[in-house]
This record gives C-alpha cells, structure tokens and sequence, in this order.
C-alpha cells in the first residue's frame, strides 16, 4: 500500500513538472537560460511518464490519456521553444530524444524525424566567428564531461591558514 502512494505521488509529481512547462509561457521563456538541472529534471520527469505509461501500466493506475495527451503537448512546446536555441543547446538534445523515445512507443503517430534522418545524420551548422561548428549528438558532447557543479563565480584562491589559524 506504501509503494502504491509512492508511486502514485511520483507520477503526480513528474505530470505537474510537465504541466508547468507546458502552460507557462513564462516558464517557457525562461528556459534558454535557465540551469542544466531545469532541463535534466524535465527530461527526467518526461523520460519517467513514458515508461510507466508503456512498461508499468498495469501496476501503477495512471490515466493513459492524460499522459499521452500530456507527453505530445511537451513535445510541441520543446520543439517550438527550441527552434530559436542554438543547437548545442542540451534542451535541444532533450527534445529529440523524447520525439525519439515517442515514436519507437507509439505515443506520436506519424513519421518523426530523428527516425526519418536517423540520429547519426542530425547535422547542424552555425558561424560562430571564423570557426564552423558542427553538432553530431554520436559524437559531440556527453554529460559525462559536463561539471554540475561548476559555478563561474566560485573563488578559486587558495589562501591557507598561517600557524595562527588566521587567512
């Protein structure tokens, strides 16, 4: 009985995250530059209603509908929200990732097209100065190399503490 409450909670939860992106256009405005943790925590919270609405449905009670309906609204807001970002933008790799996770659990019907040019065929090219750079989500950037915990304002003087314990 716990475990159902938890897991009821995790889904109402996760549906509200969604819900606020989807009908704030406030929120939606803000989402070029928010942190990474904003689009981390909306990838997880999309990422975590596609399985329980396709995996786990007969052990969680979950509206179908309303998740579908919910997963496809998000999907139109990312898409629209990020047409303006530049491609490396995480958020970018976000959103066609769900339109990817979308089609192979047939939540979007129709032809996608992260399936239609395959991943490894997304190229986008922007100036940026002198320098042309490509963005290969195969081979670009990983999360792993990314430092969440960096803040640009951090100081980073090492100044040790004299016999006195003074700076």
């Amino acid at each position: 009985m716990d475990l159902e409450e938890i897991a009821n909670s995790a889904v109402l939860a996760a549906s509200a995250i969604l819900r606020a992106v989807v009908s704030d256009t406030e929120i939606q405005g803000f989402l070029d530059g928010l942190p990474t943790y904003f689009n981390t925590m909306i990838a997880f919270a999309a990422v975590f209603l596609i399985k329980v609405s396709t995996k786990y449905s007969s052990v969680v009670q979950v509206d179908l509908q309303k998740i579908k309906h919910l997963l496809r609204s998000l999907l139109d807001t990312l898409k629209n929200v990020t047409s303006n970002m530049h491609p490396c933008h995480i958020l970018v790799s976000i959103t066609a990732g769900i339109e990817s996770l979308l089609c192979r659990c047939g939540i979007v019907s129709g032809t996608c097209a992260v399936e239609e040019q395959g991943i490894g065929a997304v190229t986008a090219r922007k100036n940026v100065g002198t320098t042309e750079l490509e963005h290969d989500p195969t081979t670009s950037f990983s999360m792993e190399e990314y430092d969440f915990l960096f803040n640009p304002d951090m100081d980073f003087s090492l100044e040790f503490p004299d016999q006195d314990g003074l700076v």
